[in-house]
């Protein structure tokens, strides 16, 4: 038997629904945790693909009786046969009238590349539709013959048409709207209809990808946690504060909301970070000068400010960022192809962190943080093509300066900029700024599972620098600081464990200091005997202090809903305080 199996709750990133977070132990589901978060949000899949999260755009997408759908000339009932995975959940539609029967939603969907997807089956009806309407565009429209499985007419890019059994069949059709956002999706029938006419129809998908995905059901589809594998092949939970793009059209740089300076923009010319096709190749002229683009409008209000873009090599492999607020800057070059910053030049800003980070398929994402010493100020954000890691930087815009060829060129996608000290994941935008709200990943009520004469807390986190990661909150009641253990790592990498009752500190270590990357604790209470490990390593003990009665848990995030950046891949309470041995083996690397 291994330690894991005596542990009294598991909770990895592993099974999960809408609002849920399953724990491993116990298995009867008084461990799983929930989730909330009441936003969509972005995630690295296990395809290394920037992916939305839930990537199913289309809410309530087996239960049509929502009113999140409409009906056009019908009716319907619900959960009325057998849908394609088994279930008594698939819809009958029915028609009121002599005409066209429907079920549809209206958006409005930003405008951009999407593949539109639903399962149907044959009843009095056998001919069916789906067909998105934009506004201030066109649409597209396909109809199939469910009972051959034909195309029969079609304005979509492209369709199929899958068999997927017992009448069943998946259509999809992939379309991209540019003149305006979309209005209206729809599905239904409409040929030869006679009043009570009926087909089946289920599982109704919406995606930004050029191809239909695995379906995914969704509800509210805002409260999913996220599974990120950013880091390798074994998922973390993805847990990060509320943060707003303050970016307007992010991927869209051929927008008036961009300014071009020695560029030019071709959208949509590759597939992106996120495996769609809607990144844009951004081509420098033959002007002796700088040749890149940034926002017109400013950023209000900003001291400290982040900002990030992702980048591709063409004929350039080196881009810069150039972070400005007030009349203080700092600009950085990066070498998209060894995956490293080069040099840069320093203006004014203080507090300055760069990075940049392999995504896969010639993709980098690179990032400058800065503070204006000055206080709040308006904000720029300039991203630039450079000639050399080692560029001349003009005198005054303090951007990469060269004669161009007039062919030299890259491709851009994602830029974001946060009011904050550090990067969080992608937040997509189109006309407006977009807020992501903090994950909070949560259980209440469960005392039986937590250790409260003694016990053992486990927690292992992917720490990332400059950021706080909270591993693990416990308490009981309602206020936050009384009766708790806690295990995290502060934003300059200091480990703090704490054992706190009735607003006493009985134990608590924060002298130990760790780099990025996996790391493994564990914090062993009982009377008067406590140790902290790390990585196989005791950091502390005490042989003095009093546990705290406890029946909340928190991961990557405060109670009281201010959640952190933390990666977490695995947490484990015990009823028992470990030996120190056990301590050791339990966080061995």
């Amino acid at each position: 038997m291994s330690l894991l199996d005596t542990a009294s709750l598991i909770v990895t990133p592993n099974g999960y629904k809408e609002g849920k977070l399953y724990s491993v132990i116990p298995s009867d589901g008084s461990g799983d945790m929930s989730v909330g978060r009441a936003t969509t949000a972005t995630r690295v899949n296990s395809a290394g693909l920037v992916e939305l999260v839930p990537y199913n755009l289309a809410q309530y997408s087996e239960d049509f009786s929502n009113p999140f759908w409409s009906l056009y000339q019908a009716s319907i009932l619900s959960n009325d046969i057998a849908s394609p995975n088994g279930t008594m959940t698939a819809t009958k539609l029915i028609a009121s009238t002599n005409s066209v029967a429907a079920i549809y939603s209206t958006g409005p969907y930003n405008e951009g590349l999407k593949t539109f997807s639903v399962y149907a089956k044959a009843g009095s009806q056998n001919i069916v539709f789906i067909d998105a309407i934009a506004i201030g565009g066109s649409s597209a429209l396909m109809r199939v013959n469910l009972s051959t499985g034909a195309l029969i007419s079609n304005t979509f890019q492209n369709t199929n048409i899958e068999n997927v059994g017992d009448g069943w069949y998946r259509i999809s059709g992939t379309y991209t709207q540019l003149g305006g956002s979309l209005a209206q999706v729809s599905f239904g029938f409409g040929t030869s209809v006679s009043t009570n006419d009926y087909a089946y129809f289920w599982g109704y998908q919406i995606v930004e990808a050029d191809t239909a995905l695995p379906y995914l059901k969704t509800e509210t589809r805002l409260n999913i946690p996220r599974l990120d594998y950013s880091n390798g092949t074994c998922p973390s939970l993805l847990v990060e504060p509320q943060r707003t793009n303050l970016v307007t059209y992010s991927s869209s740089f051929d927008n008036g909301a961009w300014d071009k300076d020695g560029v030019s923009i071709v959208a949509n010319n590759i597939t992106s970070a996120s495996g769609v096709q809607d990144a844009d190749k951004i081509t420098e002229n033959s002007a002796n000068g700088i040749h890149g683009l940034y926002n017109l409008n400013p950023y209000t209000s900003i001291t400290t400010a982040t900002a990030s873009i992702f980048f591709k090599k063409g004929t350039r492999k080196f881009f810069s960022i150039k972070l400005q607020i007030g009349a203080n800057s700092y600009t950085q070059v990066y070498d998209s192809e060894s995956v490293t910053t080069a040099s840069n030049t320093s203006n004014g800003l203080t507090s300055v962190s760069t990075s940049v980070v392999d995504f896969g398929n010639g993709w980098v994402r690179a990032t400058l943080t800065g503070t204006n010493p000055s206080g709040a100020a308006d904000a720029y954000t300039v991203y630039c093509l450079s000639n050399s890691g080692t560029p001349t930087f003009d005198a005054v815009n303090k951007n990469p300066t060269y004669q161009g060829t007039g062919t030299d060129y890259g491709y851009i996608w994602g830029a974001q900029v946060e009011n904050a000290s550090y990067q969080t994941s992608y937040i997509p935008t189109q006309a407006a700024t977009v807020t992501r709200n903090a994950d909070v990943i949560s259980k209440t009520g469960i005392a039986d599972l937590i250790g409260q004469t003694e016990g053992t807390v486990f927690v292992e986190l992917d720490i990332i620098n400059g950021a706080e990661s909270l591993g693990i909150w416990m308490r009981t009641g309602v206020t936050p600081y009384n009766d708790m253990i806690t295990i995290l790592v502060s934003q300059f990498g200091t480990c703090i464990a704490e054992v706190r009752a009735s607003n006493v500190n009985q134990f608590v270590n924060s002298s130990f200091s760790i780099g990025s990357g996996k790391h493994k604790f564990a914090l062993a209470y009982k009377a008067n005997d406590f140790a902290f490990y790390i990585d196989g390593t005791q950091i502390a003990t005490s042989s003095s202090g009093t546990p705290p009665t406890c029946d909340q848990v928190y991961l990557g995030g405060y109670p009281d809903g201010g959640a952190r950046l933390s990666k977490n891949i695995a947490t484990a309470l015990y009823k028992t305080r470990l030996t120190n041995d056990e301590l050791a083996t339990l966080t061995t690397i």
